[in-house]
């Protein structure tokens, strides 16, 4: 059953990091699904882009648990089973609440210029006699 839970890590970092490269385009069935992260192709791709090390931090303590498990001949562990459930269920919130707000920021590009003129400062008060 371990074995189910590492295809399962490499999944979950595959629904992720696909969309981020660009090689798989808006959709939905893969990815990390919002009205937000739907809204154009630039949104879902940045969206995706600041998920990527939560999810496959998630990704990895997945995978490695179902590995130690094997190791320590617990893979049929409902425990570490469900521990591994657990972290998905976690790293997909995280990785989705990351998501949502990279996709509601507006891009670099949309933001306005900055004024970057010098403005002298205030002219000294002088004391009112």
């Amino acid at each position: 059953m371990i074995v189910v839970e590492i295809a399962a890590a490499v999944l979950v970092a595959l629904s992720v990091v696909l969309p981020a490269r660009g090689v798989v385009p808006r959709n939905r069935w893969l990815g990390i699904r919002t009205a937000a992260t739907l809204r154009d192709p630039d949104t879902w791709q940045r969206a995706h882009q600041a998920a990527l090390v939560p999810m496959c931090t998630t990704a990895a303590v997945m995978a490695v648990a179902g590995v130690v498990g094997c190791l320590l001949g617990q893979w049929n562990s409902e425990p570490l089973i469900l521990a591994i459930a657990a972290a998905a269920v976690a790293g997909s919130l995280w990785s989705t609440g990351i998501a949502v707000r990279a996709a509601r920021r507006r891009p670099e590009s949309d933001r306005p210029e900055p004024d970057l003129r010098v403005t002298p400062p205030p002219a000294a008060r002088s004391p009112s006699r």
